[in-house]
């Protein structure tokens, strides 16, 4: 009987298999034997499917009580070692420390200050004197280095 799980079977389970697997993908693209715009709207449907899954929180929940049968450290089949771990994360915004305070207004004018200026920067074109208001010191300025890398987006259906 087929199910939505036994498509995953076929898939590898092992870091070799895995190089092995994308190995065999890859020549297929490169050499002209598939198409690689078909290919990656694909890879990107599974990408996100599986992402789906992952952050299901009754599939984390159903993990996580599988993983309570286990020790700390413990290897599942042929797949890997797992290990249960935790993360704690604070908020401090409503401590009442006036310096925490004090310092986090800081650094988000500073930040939106930062991003004003990068704003003015990326304005100029080619490099101009600048009078520092606060100093009276002349400088000059040059427009940021630009790098532009070509990419792509899937929208799926």
């Amino acid at each position: 009987m087929e199910n939505s799980l036994s498509y995953l079977t076929v898939l590898p389970s092992t870091k070799e298999q895995q190089k092995t697997f994308a190995n065999d993908i890859i020549k297929e693209i490169v050499s002209g034997n598939a198409d690689p715009i078909k290919l990656d709207a694909l890879f990107k449907c599974i990408e996100d499917t599986l992402k789906l899954i992952r952050k299901d929180e009754k599939v984390k929940d159903a993990v996580q009580s599988e993983l309570a049968k286990y020790p700390e450290k413990t290897t599942i089949f042929d797949f890997g070692e797992v290990t249960k771990t935790s993360k704690s994360t604070y908020d401090f915004s409503d401590c009442g420390d006036i310096k925490w305070n004090e310092f986090n207004s800081s650094m988000e004018l500073l930040k939106e200050k930062i991003k004003d200026r990068e704003a003015f920067l990326k304005s100029i074109k080619e490099p101009i004197s600048v009078n520092d208001g606060d100093t009276g010191e002349v400088y000059d300025i040059h427009p940021p280095a630009k790098n532009t890398s070509e990419f792509h987006s899937i929208k799926l259906k």
